[in-house]
């Protein structure tokens, strides 16, 4: 199931719930990340919460400069690459086949995130299954 994610506003991080009644897994992330001319040092982060707290977190070791624009990839077992002047990349240390239950909340965004700061063209590639109730 392909499913874009609606992109938040400046300033806020990208989120999405998991709809009841489905079962997901997170095969890759693509976004674009714009900084705020004016404050550097924000790092990358993921996070899946659900009512019993954060089931996996993952903040990028490398930090984001101000006033840079970069395009993210991100997948399984595979380097995180953000292209851009000062390409990067680390391992995404995401499980291949970690299901994400319904409710849960997807996070994508930057620790230490500005009011300038915008996250668009989130389009997450997901499988879903349908969980009877």
């Amino acid at each position: 199931m392909y499913d874009p994610i609606v992109q938040p506003a400046a300033g806020q991080n990208a989120v999405f719930v998991v709809p009841q009644g489905y079962r997901l897994q997170l095969k890759s992330l693509f976004a674009t990340i714009v900084t705020d001319a004016n404050v550097a040092n924000r790092t990358l982060f993921v996070r899946i919460a659900g009512p019993n707290g954060i089931y996996y977190y993952y903040e990028h070791p490398f930090w984001f400069a101000a006033g840079e624009t970069r395009t993210i990839t991100i997948a399984p077992s595979v380097s995180l690459i953000a292209h851009s002047i000062t390409a990067f990349a680390a391992v995404w240390p995401f499980p291949a086949d970690f299901p994400i239950e319904e409710g849960a909340i997807i996070t994508l965004g930057l620790v230490g995130i500005q009011v300038g700061d915008q996250i668009s063209q989130i389009n997450p590639m997901l499988l879903s299954q349908f969980v009877a109730e």
